[in-house]
C-alpha cells in the first residue's frame, strides 16, 4: 500500500468504535458469567461485504459481513467483538495489511450472538 492509499484509507476512518474482549466475573455462587469489556476506543471505517440468512428451527437469523478497518493494535483477536453504538460485530479474522504495523483489517459478522 503506497503512502496516498494509506492516506485515502486513514481519512475514511470515520465511525468511533469500542473493541471489547470477554471477561469472566465471579457470580458469588462458585460460578462465573461472561460479560464484556472495554479494550480499546478506536476510530474505523465500517464497509458491508455481503449478506445471507441461514434458517435454525424454523427462524431465519439474518447474518452480514463487513470489513473493519483501525489503525495497527497489538493485541487485537478474534475472541474480541467491535461495538457500534449498540450493533455488535463478531471478529473473524485480524489481518496486519502489508504487515506493515500501520493498519488492521477485521473481518467481521453482524447478527450472531456469541
Amino acid at each position: 500500500m503506497n503512502k496516498r492509499q494509506k492516506e485515502i484509507l486513514a481519512a475514511r476512518l470515520n465511525k468511533r468504535v469500542d473493541i471489547e474482549k470477554s471477561v469472566q466475573i465471579a457470580d458469588g455462587g462458585g460460578g462465573f458469567t461472561e460479560s464484556w469489556q472495554i479494550f480499546a476506543t478506536v476510530w474505523a471505517s465500517i464497509e458491508p461485504l455481503r449478506g445471507r440468512e441461514d434458517y435454525d428451527n424454523s427462524r431465519i437469523h439474518g447474518r452480514t459481513n463487513y470489513r473493519i478497518v483501525i489503525r495497527y493494535m497489538p493485541g487485537i483477536e478474534t475472541k474480541m467483538r467491535v461495538n457500534l453504538k449498540g450493533r455488535v460485530f463478531n471478529i473473524n479474522a485480524v489481518m496486519n495489511i502489508d504487515e506493515a504495523n500501520e493498519m488492521l483489517e477485521l473481518l467481521a459478522e453482524e447478527g450472531v450472538s456469541t
